[in-house]
């Protein structure tokens, strides 16, 4: 009982940090290709 509470817990917290994880990698993506598309003189 509460072994299962801890686990759904950390992997609650695990997917979190994934998601936040995933989030920040795509804004960074995104900022990059307009960084290298605006170098290049491209809309």
């Amino acid at each position: 009982q509460e072994l299962g509470r801890r686990g759904r817990t950390l992997r609650l917290r695990y997917y979190r940090e994934r998601r936040e994880a995933i989030d920040r990698n795509i804004r960074e993506l995104f900022a990059a290709k307009s960084l290298f598309s605006s170098e290049r003189g491209e809309p």
